[in-house]
């Protein structure tokens, strides 16, 4: 039965490459608040009256083109400009290759440093993505930098997908960094010329590298961001919780995505636990929800629901 399972997952993460445009975008609208920073808002001010506190991100990446590098550093001050007008309990996400990471690394911190600098003012903290393998060592790199220089306000993604994790985490220690642990998103290939395997091949393998690194991080007083909607993960990181005798919001937060799992999401909040939910918004919503698709088949499954009520209902589907 779970061979089979598993088997259909796979199919369905596998063929979500093939699922028309209008299909996606039809659903992607369940996860992604919208295409305008407003909607970000409006989705976030619902979430906190229910006790869930946000972080906002901006849809984009891997950006080459210097002068855009302003304009998205501006789409990011609007968005902290709002949080604070509207007084939400939410921070910001951003990727760094919307900076110009591994492009001109010098450039990308002068642009992150200065967004720090208004988000200081403002109280507010942002995250930094961790984005695929080939600029790893560059987000380190700039999160030391960030940090050398004297920034608090931030924190950093790490992926448990990723052999090299623990040393990466081990590195930081001495900053005892605010970290989001994650499974990964990224579908990360081996260096074939080197024959040199740089991701764990299963789930099984992915999910105890969490629960290590997990406990890494609590061990060096990290305070943790467990960004999962994996049951078996949650049930036990809350008995790692319970056996450290850990405080939420003060040693750790679950983190989910917008759209997904809400009766889990819910449930944590009842049971008391500080719950952040990751709200994207913006016109560049294609990728994001492909590798979505491909990480979660949850939504691969729902996304395919709707693909097959369209074929038969296409009219009503279409209004």
């Amino acid at each position: 039965m779970f061979y089979c399972k598993n088997m259909l997952s796979r199919l369905i993460q596998k063929s979500s490459k093939i699922v028309p445009t209008f299909i996606k975008r039809k659903i992607a609208f369940k996860y992604i608040a919208g295409e305008k920073l407003r909607d970000a808002i409006d989705v976030s001010r619902n979430l906190n009256k229910i006790g869930v506190c946000t972080t906002i991100d901006t849809l984009g990446e891997f950006e080459s083109e210097p002068t855009n590098y302003i304009t998205n550093r501006q789409k990011s001050e609007d968005a902290l400009m709002e949080i604070s007008k509207a007084n939400l309990d939410s921070n910001l996400s951003v990727k760094l290759t919307n900076y110009g990471l591994g492009v001109d690394n010098n450039i990308c911190y002068s642009h992150i440093s200065h967004l720090l600098r208004y988000a200081e003012d403002k109280n507010i903290f942002i995250w930094l993505d961790m984005e695929n393998s080939p600029f790893t060592c560059d987000t380190i790199n700039i999160y030391k930098r960030i940090r050398d220089n004297g920034f608090l306000n931030v924190g950093i993604a790490f992926q448990a997908c990723l052999l090299r994790t623990q040393k990466d985490i081990e590195t930081l220690s001495e900053y005892k960094p605010i970290v989001r642990l994650c499974k990964g998103v990224y579908k990360e290939l081996a260096l074939k010329e080197m024959n040199i395997n740089i991701a764990y091949n299963s789930e099984i393998e992915i999910e105890k590298n969490y629960i290590r690194l997990m406990n890494l991080l609590f061990n060096l007083g990290c305070y943790v961001g467990i960004a999962t909607h994996h049951d078996g993960l949650i049930f036990e990181s809350k008995e790692i919780i319970r056996k450290r005798g850990l405080v939420s919001g003060v040693h750790y937060e679950f983190q989910m995505l917008n759209g997904v799992k809400e009766n889990l999401r819910n449930r944590l909040i009842n049971e008391g636990h500080r719950v952040l939910v990751y709200v994207p918004y913006g016109e560049k919503w294609d990728g994001y929800t492909s590798r979505r698709m491909q990480e979660n088949p949850d939504i691969a499954k729902h996304v395919f629901k709707v693909f097959f009520y369209s074929l038969f209902n296409w009219k009503k589907f279409l209004n």
